[in-house]
């Protein structure tokens, strides 16, 4: 193993293992990012000849190879001393973030286990929240990884809690995003990849020919009892039950909006699985009848006094209209599609009036028109 040629790599070791010993040690700011700096092109250092150092602008940067023997050294104190670590870790996790770039989900998981995961997920400070979804995030990069995510069930779990419960924004985006993005690579029947994700997967120098998913998390979030229950119960402002789990009202909202701003997307990689009854005892009690999660959300869920939420509602409708108008509707999911777009128009004469002026508006999709046009035409 070749010697590592980046200044001060040995004294941020001993650092990592001397608060690894006693987490109350101060954290030496300046040398983690002097080190992190070097890593990622941008150090400051300007009067280095070392071998294996490259100058680029008068800056000295770490050496690409120098990462094959970094990574084995430094992450591993890091992956151990994050979990727990009982103070804001951001600076600790942006070092951990230009490690973990170049690996793919299964080597991360190598030395940073479920357990760590899990840990990440509920620390109480957001930067290490937000690397724990980014592991997470590495999964959605390819269909072998999200099912070997779909049988970590506690993670899984967990990591739905915190994109419900947590009230940071900058959590609640990321974990959108990566839910959205993991559901997508592991969808059984998608026809091809969506901008955003196909560019993260060419990125990472992965073949664009991916295989089809297996549907496992979809499975494991959708069609098990105890993911399935924690969906409807974060998000439902007259639950009655009262465990761990129960958030206030503010809380609720945001989940409900979370929820909301993901189902369209699902919606158009499996229209089915969010639309049908999964587990009829818990859709009788959120919403009086065995339905899914789509029903739940769109027709039931809300406080209809609220205005805020109402906006987003509305805005729900429209971009889940707008993009179900690009696929071809089965003739019961568009009866679906009608029973909540009538449900809900019915009582709520914003969402009307907003149908009837897109089908007005010129700039329109002549897809969307002719889907718009077919429902208000059922409503009257």
């Amino acid at each position: 193993m070749g010697e590592i040629q980046i200044a001060d790599f040995e004294r941020l070791e001993e650092h990592l293992q001397m608060i690894l010993k006693n987490p109350d040690t101060c954290l030496d700011e300046k040398l983690i990012d002097e080190v992190r700096l070097q890593l990622t092109g941008m150090s400051l250092y300007t009067n280095s000849g070392a071998p294996g150092l490259e100058f680029y602008g008068g800056m000295l940067i770490a050496a690409e190879g120098d990462m094959p023997i970094v990574i084995p050294r430094l992450l591993p104190l890091l992956t151990k001393i994050l979990p727990s670590y009982p103070k804001n870790p951001g600076i600790l996790s942006e070092l951990t973030e230009k490690l973990l770039r170049s690996l793919e989900f299964t080597q991360v998981l190598a030395v940073a286990p479920e357990e760590s995961l899990l840990l990440a997920l509920q620390s109480p400070f957001s930067a290490a929240i937000l690397l724990g979804i980014s592991i997470i995030s590495k999964a959605s990069l390819a269909p072998s990884h999200t099912a070997i995510l779909s049988n970590m069930k506690p993670l899984v779990h967990t990591f739905i809690q915190v994109w419900l419960s947590s009230p940071d924004v900058a959590v609640g985006e990321a974990a959108t995003q990566t839910l959205g993005d993991l559901l997508e690579m592991d969808c059984d029947c998608r026809k091809t990849l969506s901008p955003c994700l196909m560019s993260r997967v060419k990125d990472l120098n992965i073949g664009s020919n991916l295989p089809l998913g297996q549907g496992l998390l979809w499975r494991r979030i959708f069609q098990d009892q105890d993911i399935y229950k924690l969906l409807f119960s974060l998000c439902d402002l007259s639950s009655c039950e009262k465990d761990e789990f129960r958030l206030d009202r503010r809380q609720i909202s945001i989940a409900q909006g979370r929820l909301l701003q993901l189902l369209p997307r699902l919606a158009t990689l499996n229209f089915q699985i969010i639309s049908q009854s999964q587990f009829p005892m818990i859709e009788k009690i959120h919403i009086g009848r065995p339905s899914g999660i789509l029903y739940f959300a769109a027709t039931k869920m809300i406080d209809k006094e609220d205005l805020l939420i109402n906006m987003i509602l509305i805005t729900f409708f429209g971009h889940l209209l707008s993009v179900i108008s690009k696929e071809t509707l089965s003739s019961s999911n568009f009866a679906f599609l009608n029973t909540i777009v009538n449900e809900v128009a019915s009582e709520n004469i914003t969402l009307k009036q907003s149908i009837e002026a897109t089908v007005e508006n010129p700039e329109t999709t002549p897809e969307l028109q002719e889907l718009l046009s077919r429902l208000i035409n059922i409503q009257r």
